[in-house]
């Protein structure tokens, strides 16, 4: 995914793990969401859940394995028992690791 989305490789990717088995008024934003949906065709449109097109991808895209997450603000909150990863492009500014420890912990 760093070739597509990581600026060049000088972008960050975290990896969360999420408990979906607890109550809804229990879970964070990241148990909301769910896998991306990888098909040859959309189904059939539906207006009274026009949202669950985002979770839908071409097939061609599968290798990816998307987990979304739908938010109505540009950031959501997580536990830290849920953020289980930090993986740094090869091209990453070290000299921003520790705005980037600041802002995970």
């Amino acid at each position: 995914m760093f070739a597509l989305y990581g600026d060049q490789h000088r972008g960050i990717r975290l990896r969360f793990s999420v408990n979906i088995d607890l109550p809804l008024g229990e879970c964070t934003h990241l148990a909301r969401g769910r896998p991306v949906e990888y098909v040859r065709d959309l189904p059939p449109y539906d207006e009274q859940r026009a949202h669950m097109y985002y979770f839908y991808k071409s097939a061609s895209w599968e290798y990816q394995r998307e987990y979304r997450v739908l938010m109505q603000r540009a950031y959501g909150n997580y536990s830290e028992s849920e953020l289980t990863e930090i993986a740094l492009g090869l091209q990453f500014d070290m000299s921003y690791i520790r705005k980037l420890v600041d802002w995970v912990s």
